[in-house]
C-alpha cells in the first residue's frame, strides 16, 4: 500500500499497539505494532480470524479505549476520547429504538448531540434521510423495515450528527449469504451516494474484497499486519489465501 503525504492523510495509526491486563502481572497483546493511513472517503477492511485484534483496533479509533502505544490521529489530532465525527454501525443494526419512527430515531440521535434546536435537528434529520432514499419512510418504524434500510437510518444517523468515519464491526456477520450480498450491494450503493470514509471488519475474503478500497490483513501471534492491498491494483483472492495460511490461520471464504 503507498505511503501517504501528510495533507492527503486523513486517518492514520503510528506504531499502534493495544494490551489488555490480565492480572497485576500478566497482559494480553492484542494488536502489536501496527501503522496504517488513509484518506477521506477510501473504504479501508480489516480482514482476519476472531482474535486477531479488529475490534480492539475499531474501538481504539473510535476512542473507546486508549491505545499502549503510539498514536491514533484524524485530520492530524490524536484521538483521546469518542467524538461526532466518528460513529458505529453495529452488527444488525439493532441500535434503532423500534418505539421511534426513523425520522424520530435520527432526531434522536441529533438532540443527543445539544447542538441544534428541533426544528432545525427535523430539517437536517429530512436532509439526511432524503439523502439515503427513505424519505417516503420517514414515519414508518424499525419492524416495518428490510435490513437494507436499518442500514441506511443508521447511517444516516451517523451523517446527521456530523460522523466522518463510519466504523463497521462485521455487521452482516449472521445473515444468510443472499440477504447478506444484498447488504453488501446497498452499502457500496450508498457509500456512493453519499460519500463517507469507512472502516469495515470482517473474516470473509470475498467481502472484503467486494467491499473495500483497501484491505489491510491481520495475523495473530501477535496480532500485527502482514500485508496491506490496494484493491484497485488488484491482488488474487488465491493469493489474499496464500498469505493467511501462511499465518496458519483460518478464514471463512
Amino acid at each position: 500500500m503507498t505511503q501517504l503525504n501528510k495533507e492527503d492523510t486523513f486517518l492514520s495509526l503510528e506504531d499502534v499497539s493495544i494490551s489488555y491486563e490480565i492480572d497485576e502481572k500478566k497482559s494480553y497483546k492484542a494488536i502489536e505494532n501496527v501503522d496504517f493511513q488513509i484518506k477521506q472517503f477510501e473504504r479501508l477492511v480489516l480482514l482476519g480470524p476472531s482474535g486477531c485484534g479488529k475490534s480492539s483496533l475499531l474501538k481504539a479509533i473510535g476512542g473507546f479505549i486508549k491505545p499502549s502505544h503510539g498514536s491514533i490521529k484524524l485530520r492530524q489530532k490524536i484521538i483521546s476520547k469518542p467524538g461526532l465525527d466518528r460513529a458505529f454501525v453495529f452488527q444488525e443494526f439493532d441500535q434503532l429504538l423500534a418505539w421511534k419512527t426513523v425520522l424520530e430515531n435520527v432526531l434522536f440521535a441529533l438532540s443527543a448531540t445539544k447542538k441544534i434546536d428541533k426544528k432545525d435537528a427535523t430539517i437536517k434529520a429530512k436532509e439526511f434521510l432524503k439523502k439515503v432514499n427513505l424519505s417516503s419512510f420517514k414515519n414508518n418504524y424499525p419492524h416495518q423495515l428490510s435490513g437494507g434500510m436499518k442500514m441506511r437510518v443508521a447511517i444516516a444517523r451517523c451523517l446527521a450528527i456530523g460522523a466522518e468515519v463510519i466504523l463497521m464491526d462485521e455487521p452482516f456477520a449472521s445473515l444468510d449469504a443472499i440477504t447478506r450480498k444484498k447488504m453488501q450491494d446497498d452499502l457500496l450503493e450508498l457509500w456512493k451516494d453519499t460519500k463517507f470514509t469507512m472502516l469495515f471488519v470482517t473474516h470473509s475474503i470475498d467481502e472484503a474484497i467486494k467491499l473495500g478500497s483497501k484491505i489491510i490483513i491481520f495475523g495473530t501471534n501477535p496480532s500485527q499486519i502482514l500485508k496491506q492491498i490496494d484493491v484497485n491494483e488488484f491482488t488474487s483472492k488465491d493469493e489474499i489465501s496464500s498469505i493467511m495460511h501462511k499465518n496458519q490461520t483460518e478464514y471463512f471464504i
